[in-house]
């Protein structure tokens, strides 16, 4: 008899197999090759090509001919998983890989949160499903932003911040920290945006029982990123002459104009978004947050 841990795991695979259908099935990238994914693969490559050649992913001397110049590549979490793959099978197939694993992960933790706080059933199932084929993920995948894919980490912080502050044990602290210290490698925006909603969520409910706990889950979390934070505003310009990327502020201002989002995306169907990207840019990238009408 099949077990229920096997039908978990593989109903979630089996899912994610069909959310990027027929990609993986063809040996092609997964996502709109006239938006950031070959950027993206490109990333997966210099972290594979780096460590092969016994350095860290830092200096890229194949960009800025002749001088190349210093790169924080924004995906390294995604980048590290990959490199087994990316060492065997190439990086082609090892980018595909985690994009699928990052769909499997996003339903399979949003399923344990809600199991978590609501109770096992179908309706599990229904949030797993949901989550993993929400607009939101299925866009990024498709614009080929990588770490923005990975999605399931606030899942797992939330579904962990739930399992801490019912049992009130260390270990559920300390692993609660360790995801939302990787959450927010992972990704800045998710670590800021999971890290508020858990703290609201920590003074509402008040377990102060295990003050060890705390401290170590809000030292975890903050300790774990933050080498890769200074690594990245070094890699920034004009602080760094040799920063292949130098920012300006009034490259702040375009960049927020060009991801601004209408609090109506979250609502309106038939594909409105905030900013035509098309239109206005000429870039194929689609943004949205939608939430679909059937999970509102």
């Amino acid at each position: 008899m099949i077990s229920q841990r096997k039908i978990f795991v593989g109903g979630y695979f089996l899912f994610a197999l069909f959310i990027c259908f027929p990609a993986p099935f063809h040996g092609d990238l997964i996502g709109h090759q006239d938006v950031d994914v070959w950027n993206h693969v490109w990333g997966y490559w210099f972290f594979l090509d780096s460590i092969l050649s016994g350095s860290l992913p830092w200096q890229a001397e194949l960009l800025n001919a002749p001088n190349g110049g210093v790169l924080y590549f924004v995906d390294p979490v995604g980048a590290t998983a990959a490199l087994p793959l990316s060492a065997l099978f190439g990086v082609g197939f090892a980018y595909t890989a985690i994009q699928i694993a990052r769909v499997c992960l996003a339903g399979m933790m949003s399923h344990l949160f809600c199991k978590e706080v609501s109770g096992d059933g179908a309706h599990c199932w229904l949030a797993g499903l949901s989550f993993a084929s929400s607009p939101f993920l299925l866009a990024e995948i498709g614009n080929g932003i990588s770490e923005v894919t990975a999605i399931w980490w606030t899942a797992l912080c939330f579904w962990r911040a739930a399992r801490a502050f019912s049992s009130g044990q260390t270990r559920d602290w300390v692993i609660l920290g360790l995801a939302q210290g990787l959450c927010t490698l992972s990704s800045f925006y998710y670590g800021l945006g999971t890290a508020i909603l858990i703290g609201l969520w920590f003074l509402w409910r008040r377990p102060f029982s295990n003050l060890k706990g705390i401290v170590s889950a809000s030292f975890l979390a903050i300790a774990i990123p933050l080498p890769f934070f200074a690594a990245f505003k070094a890699s920034l310009g004009p602080g760094n002459p040799d920063a292949l990327i130098q920012r300006s502020s009034e490259l702040n201002v375009e960049l927020l104009q060009h991801n601004a989002v209408d609090p109506q995306e979250y609502f309106v169907p038939g594909g409105f978004q905030s900013v035509d990207f098309m239109a206005t840019y000429g870039e194929a990238f689609v943004h949205t947050v939608y939430l679909r009408w059937s999970v509102i």
